[in-house]
């Protein structure tokens, strides 16, 4: 509900307005208040573009897409490794598995977590993926 208030008439209106949800592939993001600083928050969708991702529409922003899924803007994706596992986990998508052959990598070079460097990466000759990370 938001009421509005005509200053140089002493009016004052009540308007009933609804809001409709956004649609997969776009997100809801904050536009500005109506009314100043006291009204209420005003919304708008925009869409998720190519290399980015959303689950839910109405709660999660667009996240860029980790290095080893192709995006398409909405809620699903494909691994560029076949055979790699994927979860949705909170707002992002988390590698959990690489296939035989390939080491999962989802730090930075600092050593953190990062959902946009995930991948699956093929161990070098002379390595063996037998675990999560490819040992001599």
């Amino acid at each position: 509900q938001l009421t509005a208030l005509a200053r140089d008439r002493n009016l004052e209106a009540t308007l009933e307005v609804e809001c409709l949800p956004c649609r997969a592939g776009q997100a809801r993001m904050k536009v500005g208040r109506a009314q100043g600083r006291a009204g209420p928050e005003l919304w708008s969708c925009q869409s998720c573009s190519s290399g980015e991702y959303v689950f839910d529409p109405n709660q999660h922003s667009c996240q860029t897409c980790p290095r080893g899924l192709t995006c398409h803007g909405a809620d699903k994706a494909e691994p560029v490794v076949l055979g790699s596992i994927w979860e949705k986990t909170g707002s992002y998508f988390n590698l959990t598995s690489c296939p035989v052959g390939y080491s999962v990598i989802n730090t930075d070079d600092s050593g953190r977590f990062n959902a946009e460097v995930q991948r699956c990466e093929m161990c070098n000759a002379g390595e063996e993926c037998a675990a999560a990370q490819c040992t001599t």
